[in-house]
């Protein structure tokens, strides 16, 4: 029996039943299936981070209008964890729960699926003698691929190949090196090349100094997830153009542990009516918060005596959640008063400044 099993593909098997699986999951489930063949094995993937990517790629299809489009996404999420698609796996020495993983097996189906849509670059610098060079980016990249994720940046990577790249939708760039930071002539490259981007993740960028982000960043018309992130909390400084306020499609911005942010186009925000997700902006203020009608969350809300930073700034916004409302305490009893008819707070769950 063993000597006629040893010549038997049992992966074949295991893969076909798989194959039969997925074959009766919903036609838009299967499409985020596919996409998580972008990451690396055994990869943390985030339940909220990856359903707001869903959303900005514009897998989600309801035949219900009023649905919103993160719920239909997270619903898709549901589907994918209650097959075993992607299962539930707590980060050791970390106290986030609502992280999952890929199975290596279900990876190998979601990169056969996926074919050339999606592509991973699992790269690394190496020290040799006083020179760092990139290993692992010897593989030709797909010049069709729509989601692309890079382990590590390097500028001749960008130039040489993703800027090559005309179809687009996805980069993510995962890490990046102290001595290899994200370089401004690189972005402006790539903003003036890539235009179909929807989603741009920079975590290369290490927080030494300042970088500027290019104006060509307008060129960037379908851009719905933009985030620029920095491994631990640095003094660094992130400084973006005004015409990032010209990206209407924006859904969500994210800038991570930057220590400062320099952007004096604040009033501008407003022309971005799509924007869903502020999910870390620094030691910005914005004024009238209360007409960008569609967003969601927040990290921290200040609330001052200015005009137009009241609490009455978020009669507008029904679906908004703020980590921290920050609110003098002169005002805090009456504040208490306007919030209860807003937002539904039970007794004791209040944390004010």
């Amino acid at each position: 029996y063993w000597r006629s099993s040893q010549d038997v593909n049992h992966l074949d098997d295991t893969m076909g039943a798989l194959w039969w699986c997925y074959q009766h999951l919903d036609e838009q489930i299967r499409r985020c299936f596919a996409y998580c063949s972008m990451f690396p094995r055994r990869r943390y993937l985030e339940r909220h981070e990856l359903v707001k990517l869903w959303a900005a790629e514009g897998f989600a299809r309801s035949s219900n209008e009023g649905k919103d489009l993160e719920d239909v996404c997270q619903g898709y999420f549901d589907e994918l964890v209650s097959a075993s698609f992607l299962q539930p796996e707590v980060k050791k020495y970390s106290s986030k729960k609502d992280t999952y993983i890929v199975h290596d097996l279900l990876l190998d189906l979601a990169d056969k699926v996926a074919g050339n849509d999606c592509f991973r670059i699992e790269n690394q610098w190496k020290q040799i003698g006083d020179s760092l060079i990139m290993e692992g980016c010897e593989e030709e990249v797909p010049p069709d691929v729509r989601h692309l994720f890079v382990q590590t940046y390097g500028s001749e990577l960008i130039n040489d190949k993703i800027c090559k790249l005309d179809n687009l939708r996805t980069l993510i760039i995962d890490s990046g090196e102290r001595r290899k930071p994200v370089e401004e002539k690189v972005l402006k490259n790539l903003f003036v090349r890539i235009r179909k981007l929807r989603v741009l993740i920079i975590r290369g960028y290490n927080g030494q100094g300042a970088l500027s982000v290019p104006k060509s960043i307008c060129q960037l018309r379908h851009l719905r997830y933009l985030a620029f992130l920095t491994r631990y909390d640095t003094g660094g400084r992130l400084v973006l153009p005004g015409t990032l306020t010209k990206l209407y499609h924006m859904q969500v911005l994210d800038f991570g542990s930057i220590g400062s942010l320099v952007f004096n186009s604040c009033e501008g925000i407003f022309g971005l009516i799509n924007l869903r997700h502020i999910i870390q902006m620094p030691c910005l203020k914005i004024p009238s918060i209360g007409r960008l009608t569609l967003l969601r969350t927040m990290e921290t809300l200040k609330v001052r005596r200015e005009e137009g930073c009241g609490l009455k700034q978020l009669s507008n916004l029904t679906s908004f959640v703020a980590n921290c409302v920050s609110v003098a305490s002169k005002t805090l009893k009456a504040s208490r008063k306007l919030l209860k008819p807003i937002w539904p707070i039970k007794k004791g769950s209040e944390h004010w400044n």
